[in-house]
């Protein structure tokens, strides 16, 4: 049990010993918990289940194991939280607020294709970690959210299209090194919710196409809940015998990263860079490179991916913060303590809108990129009060603010930890300016969102994250010089649960064909011979070539290229069918992908060319 096991055991342990001898085989646990105040958890106990209480002291032992310092400092830690949060303060008192210094590139610019075209020659030396702990409960689905899928017109999980996303890049890399080894490794925090459900994922899908070893799933533990200010452990209602416990946060996603050794592995295979991303959007992987090439460039430390950001949006912000003496960082804060952080400064109106109409406190869009001898440095040093800061959020039941009106516990966020990083080290962001939205998460269920969207607040359901997948492709094919129609405003739903989109035509591209700006600009050497109707479907699939000289589509049209030697090129085509569309769901229906959108897939009509191995297919 660590350092306390060499204690004495105070008198009332042995008192409590002698009344319940079924507990000497744990006496230096019970002893543990009475010199942290924590003997509650023993009342009402029945000698006679003795198979109850030794799960209670495993599970004890469980927790004192898996955080770091053992349970006692966990508790103390708690109590220190506790009276700060009662007391009203916060972790940034003594700071004020400035605007922070980043990069801003405009989408699709010379200096935006320049990082672009940097972050591509980084490829080879890229790691990537997903925090993917969450159920879909939240948005009315049984399963996990990457299993979710990203649009109905192919189906294809996020999962998928976050593998498709990097094994795009690395067979970029492969062809920059010549290396036909080489890959990027993915590494994967899950909790006890999703670990065994995201193994089947991948094993049901052979990877998605990743090699064996490639993948390293990391399991996170929960933490304990404290049911009041003195930070005295919860018991789980349903368990007396049992410590109620929730997830710690996604920040120990760094903890994981340090205690597997999978850091320090992949810094001594090469690998410089390493970018963490969170589930659910779709659009995670496109500014992505560019912001390689900002960390490449300014020699960053930790690169914060954000973006333009609305006045007191419901969304972190990143801030610069300096304290009189000069002190200074630059890290995200939460929403709810920036605008009384800016009226405590002068900024009498808060969070308000500079002359381009965003806030110029740029959104954290919690996908952070570290350069990993910086970041190893600070996994391996030693933290007196834990690698990330921790926050506690109780909600009290009255003004007295002692107890709760459910149980607490101490929480961390991953894009918390370079509040450790010294001066020394460059800490900055990159946010991506345009017409496009790249922040799109799919995070709430349709009758939550639909009140959102009544608010004039981002709606972050699945219907809205599906047009935002399709209204990035269009918009992206307009500025290479393709004709697309202008979209359709559509409603989903009905009363509380109708969502209001902008319908484009429902362009959905693998990602091997569109990593870059250069990219797209191959798969339509000739954009301007290229028309997209309204309530038009283009699909483009697989790892091969495909390449579009002069198509006028008014209807459905799937091109799949299987192989990486395969090869499509449309040299002149006109497709005219029935295609797809989206109806409303009938009253029977009970299927849940369907129900979080409102609306099923009907496809009347669709032009199918597929190839496969070292062919070529020619349509003119």
């Amino acid at each position: 049990m660590g350092a306390e096991e060499s204690k004495p055991i105070p008198p009332e342990v042995e008192e409590l010993l002698q009344r319940m001898p079924c507990l000497k085989d744990y006496s230096t646990q019970v002893a543990l918990l009475a010199h942290h105040d924590q003997l509650h958890l023993l009342n009402d106990w029945d000698p006679k289940d003795t198979d109850e209480i030794k799960s209670f002291f495993d599970q004890l032992q469980v927790l004192q194991e898996n955080y770091a310092g053992g349970i006692g400092r966990y508790i103390e830690r708690a109590r220190k939280l506790l009276k700060d949060a009662a007391d009203g303060k916060t972790p940034f008192d003594g700071y004020i607020p400035e605007i922070p210094k980043g990069c801003t590139l405009q989408f699709a610019s010379d200096e935006y294709k320049k990082m672009e075209q940097i972050g591509l020659e980084t490829t080879p030396y890229l790691g990537f970690v997903l925090v993917a702990g969450g159920l879909g409960e939240r948005l009315g689905f049984s399963g996990i959210k990457i299993a979710l899928p990203t649009e109905l017109v192919t189906g294809k999980f996020y999962m998928q299209l976050f593998v498709e996303s990097i094994l795009s890049m690395q067979k970029e890399a492969i062809k920059l090194t010549g290396d036909d080894n080489l890959i990027i490794p993915l590494a994967i925090m899950t909790s006890h919710d999703t670990h065994d459900k995201t193994l089947k994922l991948f094993n049901d899908n052979n990877n998605f196409g990743m090699a064996r070893g490639q993948i390293t799933l990391m399991r996170q533990e929960k933490v304990a809940c404290f049911q009041d200010d003195k930070a005295r452990l919860a018991r789980d209602p349903n368990n007396k015998y049992s410590i109620l416990t929730k997830p710690h946060g996604h920040g120990d996603v760094h903890e994981l990263m340090n205690a597997s050794g999978v850091a320090e592995k992949w810094a001594k295979q090469g690998k410089r860079y390493i970018a963490f991303f969170q589930d659910t959007n779709s659009l995670v992987f496109r500014p992505m490179l560019a912001s390689v090439g900002v960390s490449v460039s300014h020699n960053l430390a930790c690169n914060s991916m954000s973006g333009p950001r609305q006045p007191k949006r419901e969304m972190g912000a990143i801030v610069k913060l300096k304290k009189s003496d000069g002190q200074t960082m630059t890290c995200n804060v939460e929403y709810n303590l920036l605008e009384p952080m800016l009226i405590a400064a002068g900024h009498k109106d808060g969070d308000v809108a500079g002359g381009d109409g965003f806030s110029p406190y740029p959104g954290n869009m919690n996908q952070l990129i570290f350069h990993l001898p910086s970041y190893l440095s600070i996994l391996q040093k030693e933290h007196v009060d834990g690698l990330v800061p921790e926050f506690v959020n109780p909600k009290y039941k009255d003004e007295t603010r002692t107890s709760f009106k459910k149980p607490a516990r101490l929480e961390c966020m991953m894009q918390d930890l370079p509040r450790k990083f010294d001066e020394s080290m460059q800490v900055g962001f990159t946010t991506v300016q345009g017409d496009i939205n790249f922040y799109t998460p799919v995070k709430n269920n349709i009758k939550d969102a639909a009140i959102k969207q009544r608010k004039n607040m981002v709606p972050g359901c699945a219907s809205a994250g599906e047009a935002d997948l399709y209204t990035a492709n269009a918009k992206i094919l307009r500025k290479i010089g393709v004709t697309v129609a202008d979209p359709v405003e559509k409603v989903y739903g009905e009363g509380e649960l109708a969502i209001t989109v902008k319908d484009w035509p429902h362009v959905v591209i693998a990602p091997y064909h569109i990593l870059t700006l250069h990219h797209w600009e191959q798969l339509f050497p000739t954009p301007s011979s290229v028309v997209i109707s309204a309530g038009s479907s283009l699909v483009i699939e697989g790892k091969g070539t495909v390449v579009i000289k002069e198509l006028k589509l008014d209807g459905s049209l799937k091109l799949v290229s299987n192989d990486s030697e395969s090869v499509i090129v449309i040299d002149k085509l006109e497709v005219k069918n029935r295609g797809s569309s989206y109806e409303k769901l009938d009253n029977s229906c009970q299927d849940e992908i369907l129900l979080m959108r409102g609306y099923k897939l009907k496809t009347d009509e669709e032009l199918i060319y597929t190839i496969s191995g070292n062919h070529t297919l020619t349509i003119s």
